[in-house]
């Protein structure tokens, strides 16, 4: 059952504690690090809750490409996940390529291990094996 972190406009933080999993749905244009000040901090309590390895689902359908001024506010997030024991993240995204070329540079940066999906179902099952 999911458990909610935290909800604002311009994301969604939940965790699933039964299946070890950190849900994030990203939302809006986020140009400045002032639009999302407490992210991180989010992203820090949601894994707290989780006992490592975990995983991670990330739906960024509702996302714009980022402004370069949140780079670092992202890979933060992603090298705190990582520390807190992220086995593996999956990514949903829409059809478009800025957008997720954008992303997979965070990606590079904070050395995750991801994979990117169009729907919910094939990244669940991706996140559920084993490999």
């Amino acid at each position: 059952m999911r458990q909610s972190i935290s909800e604002t406009r311009n994301y969604t933080i939940s965790v699933d504690t039964s299946i070890n999993r950190l849900y994030i749905v990203l939302r809006g244009f986020w140009l400045d690090p002032s639009q999302i000040p407490d992210y991180v901090g989010n992203i820090s309590t949601a894994v707290g809750v989780l006992s490592g390895p975990f995983t991670a689902l990330v739906d960024v359908r509702e996302m714009h490409t980022p402004g370069h001024l949140v780079k670092d506010i992202h890979v933060a997030a992603q090298k705190i996940c990582i520390s807190s024991g992220l086995r593996k993240s999956a990514e949903i995204f829409p059809e478009g390529i800025s957008k997720q070329l954008e992303l997979e540079e965070y990606s590079l940066e904070s050395k995750l291990f991801r994979r990117s999906f169009r729907s919910i179902v094939e990244a669940e099952l991706w996140l559920d094996s084993t490999d």
